[in-house]
This record gives C-alpha cells, structure tokens and sequence, in this order.
C-alpha cells in the first residue's frame, strides 16, 4: 500500500515540471509580454506651444497742458544822460553878420580819394605835391592797383594856412580828376578847417555849390596834357575863376571797391562826385575838372 502511495506521487511529482514547462513556453515568433515591455517604442511626442496674449493694455489718461501768461509788475525805470563832452563842431559854421569871418583858422586839413588820382587846390593854392589823392581799394594790399593808396585815403595838413587865404565868403576847392585806364572816373574830398575856438568847420564835397567840366586829354597817363576847361580871369582853380560852359556833377550811384572818404559828424560815406551817375569813362587821359565854392560863414 505504501508502495502503490509513493508511486502515484512519483507520477504526479513527473507530470507537474511538464505542466509548467507548457504553460511559460511561448512561440518564436510572438515575444513575451516581458520583451515587449522591454523593446516597445514611446508613441508619445511632447509638443509644446507657447501663445502669450496680454490681458493687460496701459492707455494714458493724463494730459499735461502748461499756459504761461507774463504779466509786468514793474515798470521799467526812464534814464536821462546829460552829456558832459564839451560841443562838437558842426559843418555848417554859426552865421555873423554881414560878412564878419566867424572862423580864423588855425589848421586845415585836406582829405580825398580818387578813380584814379586828383589834385587839389585851395583858392588857387595847391595842396600836396599833386595827384596825391588816389585810389583806396577796400582789400588793399592784398588787392592794390598800380596808381592806388593803403589803408586809408590821404589826408594832407597845410602847414601855412594863412597862405590859403581864406575869407569869410567865396572860397574856392578846385579838384583835378585823372583817369588810368577807364571804367569809372570819380573824386571825393573833405576840409577840415579849425578855428581859433577850438571847433571845426567841414567842407564836404556835394552837389551844391559845385560845378563840373568833362573833357578828354591826350598823352599817356599821368603825363596827360589838354586844352585848360573854358573861363575867363586866370587858371581854372583860381578863386577869381569865372568858368563857362561847365555843368552840375552828379553822384556816382554805381558799385565801387575804393575806401571812401567819411563824414566826421555823421560816420558815413560822403558821395562820390561825377560827371554822370554811373561815372563812365572808357579811355586813358579822361579827365574831371570840379570847382565847389563855400564860405567860412557870414
């Protein structure tokens, strides 16, 4: 009986490996679920998408507006300036009486400029040694003619001027214009005359009182040579001149590049005196003869 016992548990111990061994086989062509959890491929693929929408919009709502209104809370306060300088002289002397000379000169100083040089004359004296009074050019000496001046117009002291013989009324400046090699021809001059005050009586040149005779000479400048301007009683220049013929200059209204002469009271420019306004000479030897009369007051 034992021995039939041991041998049925003896089968059973054969038959139960066999089982075991069916039930973990697998087919070659089928993997475990084992494997297949070891070799399986992810399917899942992280995408990440990134929108950012601002929920959060700043509008300004304040406006700044600045208004300025200037109102004067002062008044500003009113100065008087009373001069302490002693007088100025003017250019037109003080009147006296019926002829009585109201200026004895001390000194007399003569100023001018030319296109192209001049000559000047005072009651048929002459002043400087001639053709003294020439062209200034405004860039001189950069830019200077032959025949011109630097830097300033010429300016000639009479030494004597007794010798002019200056009376109370009838004077007479006399000025001689040459020109070199055409384009304008033109003068202007001032007298500065002192007295024994100590003021000054000016002489400008102008228009008025002064008369103008054109003519065309022969020769090569400045050796020029001519017939003497039609009048009677002496030279053209002398004071008991009486010419005829002669006309009323004009004033150069035309561009120029010379300095000009400058009025002592007013600071400006004193005109340039002419035949015509536009002071057209186109030859050599051209020449401008002037007689301007002026008194030293009555």
């Amino acid at each position: 009986m034992r021995k039939v016992i041991w041998a049925a548990l003896g089968a059973a111990m054969l038959i139960l490996p066999l089982a075991c061994s069916h039930k973990d086989s697998v087919s070659p062509t089928q993997p475990s679920d084992a494997a297949a959890r070891r070799t399986s491929t992810p399917t899942r693929t992280p995408t990440r998408t990134l929108t950012r929408t601002p929920t959060k919009t700043k509008t300004p709502t304040l406006t700044a507006t600045k208004t300025f209104t200037r109102t004067p809370s002062a008044t500003l306060p009113t100065f008087t300036y009373t001069s302490t300088q002693p007088a100025t002289a003017t250019n037109t002397p003080t009147p006296t009486p019926h002829g009585v000379q109201s200026c004895s000169p001390t000194s007399v100083q003569v100023c001018g400029i030319a296109d192209d040089m001049a000559s000047i004359w005072i009651n048929g004296v002459p002043v400087g040694g001639g053709d003294d009074f020439r062209y200034v050019h405004v860039q001189c000496p950069q830019m200077q003619p032959p025949y011109g001046v630097c830097p300033t117009p010429v300016c000639v002291t009479v030494s004597d001027p007794v010798s002019l013989g200056l009376g109370a009324t009838g004077n007479v400046i006399a000025v001689r214009v040459k020109n070199y090699t055409g384009h304008e021809m033109f003068a202007s001059w001032l007298l500065d005359i002192t007295c024994t005050s100590g003021l000054h009586t000016y002489v400008k040149c102008g228009v008025d009182r002064t008369i103008v005779y054109h003519q065309q000479e022969s020769g090569a400048f400045p050796a020029c040579t001519g017939s003497a301007p039609p009048g009677t009683g002496g030279s053209w220049y002398d004071k008991a001149f009486v010419p005829a013929g002669w006309s009323v200059p004009a004033v150069f209204t035309g561009l120029t590049f010379t300095k000009p002469v400058t009025d002592p009271v007013t600071g400006l420019a004193l005109d340039f005196m002419a035949a015509t306004t536009d002071a057209n000479s186109e030859t050599q030897c051209d020449a401008l003869y002037f007689r301007q009369t002026f008194d030293l007051g009555q």
